[in-house]
């Protein structure tokens, strides 16, 4: 593949030497920037509006279920999003040097939006699986609201360390041995989901709370039914329909 980029880049090369005096590397670069471009608005169109168009109605014959997996939960539109990313990726590798300052910036731009996008293509997963689980059970103790986000929380602290060190060239396990050094801080930025996920846990395996369950808790202004059970905080409708939020934690202190 190197042999036939070589070439390719000397033909071309040699093309702008003689019909377009100038430097020819930079001409070639801009060249194939340009291609990049409108292959990615193609696919673009493509996969959004020609294939997307026919999943959509599959999905539709085939069950709401995987109609809102698909469309309301935007699943597809964001794995094609990281789709495009990586092929966008291939795509400037294929035709660029390695040692082009153009191709490393592409790469490490595509990176970044392959890890964005492929984060929310899961959180996609996610959030259908939970409204799945919540419409079959009117009545739930276990605090599946409180458990996603927490594998939310995870999986947005473990992109941004590949980010970071995507950005940085090294290694994440190096950037994640020098955490070490800020577990302190990071200790305190995320002491309220910690409790709270520590306080669900207790919750569900003690069965002491579950949504629908009517919760009374004057300090909090608190004095209705549970509508919901999050990692830090649990909503509660009043009896005048106002809501309010009590921390996880405040009840098993």
């Amino acid at each position: 593949m190197s042999n036939i980029r070589g070439e390719l880049t000397a033909a071309a090369m040699s093309w702008f030497d003689r019909y377009w005096p100038g430097d020819s590397l930079i001409q070639f670069e801009v060249l194939v920037l340009l291609w990049l471009v409108l292959f990615t608005m193609l696919l673009h169109f493509f996969l959004h509006s020609v294939v997307f168009g026919v999943l959509k109605r599959l999905t539709a014959k085939a069950g709401q279920q995987w109609h809102q997996l698909l469309v309301s939960q935007k699943l597809f539109r964001r794995a094609v999003y990281a789709f495009q990313g990586a092929v966008l990726n291939i795509q400037a590798g294929l035709w660029l040097d390695e040692s082009s300052a153009l191709l490393r910036f592409i790469k490490s731009a595509a990176d970044q939006w392959i890890l964005l996008f492929g984060l929310l293509a899961f959180f996609s997963v996610l959030d259908f699986f939970q409204s799945l689980a919540l419409a079959r059970s009117n009545k739930m103790n276990f605090p599946l609201r409180g458990i996603v986000q927490t594998i939310k929380l995870i999986a947005s602290i473990f992109i941004a360390v590949l980010a970071i060190s995507i950005l940085m060239g090294k290694s994440p396990i190096i950037l994640l041995s020098s955490l070490g050094a800020l577990s302190a801080v990071l200790m305190l930025l995320f002491k309220d989901p910690i409790l709270g996920l520590v306080a669900g846990i207790q919750l569900s395996a003690n069965d002491m709370l579950a949504v629908g369950d009517w919760l009374e808790m004057p300090k909090y202004g608190a004095d209705g039914d549970v509508i919901d059970i999050g990692l830090t905080t649990v909503k509660v409708r009043n009896w005048d329909k106002t809501i309010t939020t009590v921390p996880t934690y405040a009840l098993i202190s």
